[in-house]
């Protein structure tokens, strides 16, 4: 969709920085296309093995919401650093 609709489209995902922006006008995108339906796919907290060293690593999503982040228990157990408040 970005690249039919030009540089005249914006991404819109809970809208935190875009909105605000929008209001003040200091953004006035032609199209804004809303991502929140790739949520499910794009926000994950999971543990996986790297095939080329074995080691295991921890990934989150690009859609990961910080509530998720807060509430993991397993980001909890193996990034307790990161999983504190």
């Amino acid at each position: 969709m970005l690249q039919q609709l030009g540089p005249d489209a914006r991404l819109l995902a809970g809208g935190h920085s875009l909105l605000p922006m929008m209001k003040l006008r200091l953004a006035t995108p032609a199209h804004v296309i809303d991502i929140d339906a790739l949520a499910g796919e794009l926000g994950y907290i999971r543990v996986a093995t790297v095939t080329t060293s074995g080691t295991p690593e921890l990934r989150i999503g690009a859609m990961t919401r910080h509530r998720d982040l807060l509430e993991s228990k397993l980001l909890a157990e193996k990034a307790d650093d990161l999983h504190r408040r």
